[in-house]
């Protein structure tokens, strides 16, 4: 039963890792584009989806 607990412990940790990545990756890229106009919005948006995509 431990390791059962142990292994979904695990699996909740490394998705929760995953879905912080994928923000703070949104987050700056987003606050690059405020300050270049190297990065287009519409990339945000596929970052983004990308990152939907990847946590369901």
């Amino acid at each position: 039963m431990a390791t059962i607990n142990s292994a979904s412990k695990l699996v909740a940790d490394i998705a929760e890792r995953t879905a912080l990545t994928y923000v703070e990756a949104f987050l700056g890229l987003l606050r690059a584009s405020g300050t270049t106009n190297l990065i287009a919005l519409s990339a945000l948006g596929q970052l983004l989806g990308t990152a939907l995509v990847h946590l369901l």
